[in-house]
């Protein structure tokens, strides 16, 4: 008997460990980067931090091309720290200076791998965005300013349909697009709201993929509403999805986009990793520095064989076996 329905998916998209691939949007878009950037493809992962919104995904990537640089005008100063609308807390610093650092710092190295990136991926989480009352401009992160300084606007599929696919037919006509709906619930919103939220976005996607050849989707957002259709695959607070429905959904996102070859490479690659993390019981023993001696040897030949890097890796090793000497 079976007890659950099985989301039936097939992709002509192959991703290899010579694309490079740009990740943008919700959370869920850091579980399935930070998955890929583990198991070490080339991947850069919302550089401007955490997006939920379809127009600020939007605005974020159109900055990253057109904008040379961040300035002090584009800052604000609140809580005794200077920040970004557009950028995650952790942009934000004491300083003016060290916070136009980090956020310029961040652009330069988006605005490169992105240019060179075969693979966009964009994940939704919410139609509902806040507006600064003050000037009606969109903001990305509300930095826990009184929320009597924002309007609250749900945007219609229309909006984002029309944003989007001004956005694919500027600056992406020559990317791999694959948009991913968040299956994280909006329950602050409310359960109604949330679910007329998600309905907005769901429109959205279709159209484009509809409309653009090289626009696609991933139904992360079904596999866990449908496949996964129990509380026992989410975190405590009842709406994130817990490790066991992300190992679920990564394995269902290997078995639609990774080839023969790729997922022989990610086998091996994923082995070493584990040896890598493996805890040594005898420190400093003849059989802790063949193993050490090993991993170096393998970690060169993943490099070489697969052209990916494991510089982090390698200068563990060495400075592990710098201790026999």
């Amino acid at each position: 008997m079976n007890w659950k329905t099985n989301i039936e998916f097939q992709s002509d998209i192959n991703i290899s460990y010579q694309d490079s691939i740009f990740s943008i949007g919700s959370c869920f878009s850091e579980n399935m980067g930070q998955l890929l950037e583990k198991h070490k493809f080339d991947i850069l992962i919302n550089p401007f931090g955490i997006l939920y919104h379809p127009l600020n995904i939007v605005k974020t990537i159109k900055l990253i091309i057109e904008l040379d640089e961040w300035k002090p005008e584009d800052l604000f100063y609140y809580n005794d720290l200077w920040q970004s609308w557009y950028h995650h807390g952790s942009y934000s610093s004491l300083e003016k200076e060290e916070t136009l650092f980090k956020i310029n710092s961040s652009l330069k190295k988006a605005k490169q791998h992105l240019k060179s990136s075969k693979i966009v991926f964009i994940t939704l989480g919410s139609a509902w965005a806040y507006y600064l009352k003050e000037n009606q401009q969109l903001v990305a992160n509300c930095h826990k300013y009184p929320s009597t300084n924002f309007n609250k606007h749900k945007s219609n599929s229309q909006e984002i349909i029309e944003s989007f696919q001004t956005l694919i037919s500027k600056y992406l006509k020559d990317k791999t697009i694959i948009f991913t709906l968040s299956p994280v619930r909006h329950i602050r919103d409310g359960i109604i709201e949330n679910q007329r939220s998600k309905a907005e976005l769901i429109l959205s996607i279709e159209s484009l993929c509809n409309h653009n050849e090289n626009v696609h989707y991933f139904p992360a957002y079904e596999i866990v509403l449908d496949e996964l259709r129990d509380y026992r695959f989410y975190s405590k607070d009842l709406v994130h999805p817990n490790e066991l429905a992300i190992e679920y959904i990564w394995n269902r996102f290997r078995e639609i986009y990774f080839d023969t070859k790729t997922s022989q490479q990610y086998e091996a690659i994923s082995k070493f990793i584990k040896n890598m993390n493996h805890k040594i019981l005898h420190e400093g023993t003849k059989n802790h520095f063949q193993f050490l001696q090993s991993l170096e040897s393998k970690a060169n030949n993943l490099e070489k064989q697969y052209g990916i890097s494991l510089k982090e890796e390698l200068q563990s090793i060495t400075q592990q076996l710098q201790l026999f000497k």
